[in-house]
């Protein structure tokens, strides 16, 4: 019952439901418990039809976020440890060729589609032990919540508590069916693994609890013979179970208000993460959307105390200078960006844009190139760049550029080539 309510309460933190980016982990949740119970039916049944489901769900959670890839631990570790006895030798090679090829399909279809291989840019062993505390004390606790959650600006006080909570059932449950126990905290710990050691640029998004904390349903129920014969203690746990359900589907529901829009986003990053430039740098161009430049300028300078050495808080300065079409400031703000990050192509054809404004187009055809150089797979900068040599009476050079964009793009600027054929 407990865990039930934990379960349904957290289940509607906003960011699993009204943030786009955090509906991921919702449909993952539903592809891998799908996959987990149809494993568990062909364990029971050994039907063709619950192995093939079993294998459709556990692609699709592959397809759906990379984190499915601990599932095939998730499993194995469930056979080991809980129904070793269900499955032949016959169907766990098969199980094994199937998560095989699942695999095998997903990787290479995944090197297709963005030309890179997977993440080695781990986080440190210390960020990840305070980022699972964290974790754990959302998972049970889900108050101090944020739509930009860092571990500065996340208290461990909560987690503490949640992780004693978990001992404290796990020794309650010492006697009861300690593969269960072992079980629950293998499925928690492995789903965290990849959020806490990948984490995004040091933002641990709360919407990834949501497949780890199925691995309560294991855990908690083994607990439950303390009120097993107590009338009524059995009937406060059920009315304290119901208060708790109350609070968290408030908090879950004012969470929601959060991604309600652009400015009540970054409004909660900000509050919730003053440490944090990335928060400051989202509200600042919020309000320069807005038009609302004071604003913006108070925020820009909070991101500038705190990481000044960051290319994004130049960018965004930079940004600002540019909406209020002071030119100079606005080139000197995004040469610093470039200088601190020569790599970034973005950068380049900000400061390129600038050039053009202030009608310096061979500077802008420097900075064009470069970018170029970096993202050489750039259409809309190839035909910006042809623009600029046309202006600059260089009609070859001008029509070689347009012919790449025009090639890169696959016909997407064709309309206007009547515009260079009258160069």
């Amino acid at each position: 019952m407990v865990v039930r309510i934990v379960f349904w309460g957290t289940s509607f933190i906003g960011s699993c439901g009204a943030w786009i980016p955090g509906r991921n982990d919702s449909l993952l949740g539903v592809a891998v418990l799908a996959s987990f119970i149809f494993l568990i039916d062909y364990g029971e049944q050994h039907r063709l039809r619950d192995y093939l489901l079993h294998l459709f769900f556990f692609t699709m959670a592959l397809f759906t976020k990379e984190t499915a890839v601990v599932a095939v631990v998730v499993f194995g570790s469930y056979i080991i440890l809980l129904a070793k006895e269900k499955f032949s030798s016959p169907q766990l090679r098969l199980l094994a060729a199937g998560w095989a090829i699942a695999g095998v399909m997903w990787f290479a279809l995944r090197l297709l589609a963005v030309s890179s291989s997977l993440s080695t840019a781990t986080n440190a062993w210390t960020d990840a032990l305070l980022a699972m505390t964290q974790y754990a004390g959302k998972m049970i606790f889900p108050f101090n919540l944020s739509v930009m959650p860092t571990i500065k600006n996340t208290g461990l006080g909560w987690g503490i508590a949640a992780i004693f909570l978990i001992l404290a059932v796990l020794w309650l449950g010492k006697d009861r069916r300690r593969g269960y126990l072992y079980f629950g905290g293998l499925w928690i710990v492995l789903f965290l693994l990849p959020p806490m050691l990948f984490g995004y640029n040091g933002i641990y998004y709360e919407h990834r609890c949501y497949v780890p904390l199925i691995g309560l349903f294991f855990i908690f129920p083994e607990a439950q013979y303390v009120i097993q014969g107590r009338p009524a203690l059995k009937k406060i746990v059920m009315a304290g179970g119901l208060l708790v359900l109350a609070i968290f589907a408030a908090i879950s529901f004012r969470q929601c208000d959060y991604f309600s829009g652009r400015m009540a986003f970054w409004k909660n990053a900000v509050k919730t993460s003053p440490n944090f430039f990335f928060s400051h740098v989202g509200l600042a161009h919020a309000y320069i959307d807005a038009r609302n430049y004071d604003y913006a300028h108070d925020h820009i300078l909070q991101a500038y105390v705190i990481a000044h050495g960051i290319p994004m808080v130049h960018g965004i300065y930079g940004v600002l200078f540019q909406e209020r079409q002071e030119w100079a400031k606005a080139r000197e703000a995004f040469g610093t960006a470039v200088k601190l990050d020569p790599h970034n192509d973005e950068a380049w054809k900000d400061l390129g844009a600038i050039h053009i404004e202030m009608k310096n187009y061979r500077e802008a055809i420097t900075c064009l190139c470069k970018a170029l150089a970096i993202n050489p797979e750039d259409a809309d900068t190839y035909r910006n760049l042809g623009l600029l040599y046309s202006k600059t009476g260089e009609h070859e050079k001008a029509l070689s550029a347009y012919r790449k964009a025009v090639e890169i793009s696959t016909g997407k600027y064709s309309l206007r080539l009547p515009v260079f054929k009258s160069i």
